[in-house]
């Protein structure tokens, strides 16, 4: 089902997300000069979740260069496991070869969800 995308526990502008990381609290994934937006499904502790990216349109009315955008929470898309070492978080999944859990640095913060393109590339 889609649906548009509502988070939780969204910091006040200038201030830095607090936590706790909860079901419907959005994260920003940040890239070179783009970023995706998440949304967290699952929790088991502030140590592991589960997130899953958001679709994203152009808002009503907004030119082709503007970053204005539409998040939709969407259940067939695919979900990520997260684990927290430290205060760095990582992608993991298990190896279908070996079997074996690999894990790889993620540059993301919760608190919001973003979706950004950046149009000079």
């Amino acid at each position: 089902m889609r649906k548009v995308f509502e988070p939780v526990g969204v910091p006040a502008e200038g201030e830095r997300f607090s936590g706790p990381i909860v079901v419907g609290t959005g994260m920003t994934e940040h890239l070179w000069t783009d970023s995706h937006a998440y949304e967290v499904i699952a929790v088991r502790d502030q140590k592991h979740v589960t997130v899953r990216r958001l679709d994203h349109e152009k808002a009503p009315g907004a030119e082709w260069y503007q970053n204005d955008w539409v998040l939709w929470s969407d259940d067939s898309l695919p979900t990520s496991d997260m684990i927290r070492i430290g205060d760095i978080w990582f992608w993991t999944w298990r190896d279908s070869d070996t079997g074996r859990m690999r894990r790889s640095k993620a540059n993301v913060s919760f608190g919001w969800a973003e979706h950004y393109f950046d149009y000079q590339f």
